[in-house]
């Protein structure tokens, strides 16, 4: 079975432009302006803080392919940062897009 997730590595891929922060979760960027009159940003920005955190900190942990148990219990850990990236997606569109 594939991993639902993977812990996101700069792999060539263009940093964020001068000015702009990177919601890793959702896969867009945040302008200062956006920081500072979106109240809910700086909230949103440290949520994905943590969620990236947690998804390196749970792909680091990836048991051995034998040990069976520990890796279903990996696998519903996974499940669960998925669902909460999700969620961080809607509510990021919910807080920025509505008022956009």
């Amino acid at each position: 079975m594939r991993a639902l997730l993977h812990p996101w590595v700069p792999s060539g891929k263009p940093a964020p432009p001068e000015g702009k922060l990177l919601l890793g979760s959702c896969g867009r960027t945040l302008s200062e302006e956006d920081v500072l009159d979106h109240p809910s940003a700086i909230h949103l920005m440290t949520e994905d803080t943590c969620w990236q955190s947690a998804v390196l900190d749970w792909w680091l942990r990836r048991p051995r392919p034998w040990r069976t148990e520990a890796r279903q219990y990996w696998r519903r850990e996974g499940r669960r940062l998925r669902e909460e990236r999700l969620r961080l997606r809607e509510a990021a569109a919910r807080a920025l897009d509505a008022s956009g």
